[in-house]
């Protein structure tokens, strides 16, 4: 008797795991098992930008520069194709400058675009866009991210870039030679 229940059990388990790699397998999109050569969009771009910011605590009139890095891996074999970065850029900062590796750039008010064009297997493309601080209340936190978008695709936001607007630095009355009433 106790054989049976332990076939049993067995055979349930059996049953339940090839059930749940079946529903697995007939999940996956046919496009998973291509390879690049057979995808039907073998040049859509995969990795999302990368964002970073040289300045994280930024005083009211400070200046930093946001970089944008997108880069191509050299294992996938192919060319990323009409790559375009997106970018809004917070109200408290103006722009004063833009800088691109590759490719042209437009600024429309906060809206930063910058058509990279193609990117070859293990290229890259870098952007820096260089801002200033020009109001905000202690303590805020500014996020920004930037996306990579091609003809027909979703966009690829990149990592979040942050800045904090620190409170200010008061010396105490006694350093001011101030001794009191």
């Amino acid at each position: 008797m106790v054989c049976v229940k332990s076939r049993k059990r067995w055979g349930l388990m059996g049953f339940v795991v090839s059930a749940l790699l079946l529903a697995g397998l007939v999940s996956l999109s046919p496009t998973t098992w291509a390879t690049p050569a057979q995808s039907p969009d073998h040049g859509a771009v995969t990795v999302p930008p990368i964002k970073t910011v040289d300045n994280d605590l930024l005083p009211i009139g400070g200046e930093a520069v946001f970089e944008v890095l997108l880069a191509n891996p050299q294992e996938g074999a192919y060319t990323w194709s009409d790559v375009v970065i997106t970018d809004t850029i917070d109200s408290r900062l103006s722009i004063s400058g833009l800088h691109t590796s590759q490719g042209s750039f437009g600024v429309a008010g906060q809206e930063i675009t910058v058509d990279v064009g193609d990117i070859l297997p293990g290229g890259q493309a870098t952007i820096k866009i260089y801002v200033a601080l020009q109001h905000g209340d202690a303590g805020d936190i500014i996020e920004n991210r930037a996306y990579a978008v091609r003809p027909g695709d979703d966009p690829l936001g990149s990592t979040e870039a942050r800045i904090t607007i620190p409170y200010p630095y008061y010396l105490p009355l006694t350093m001011k030679r101030y001794a009191g009433p």
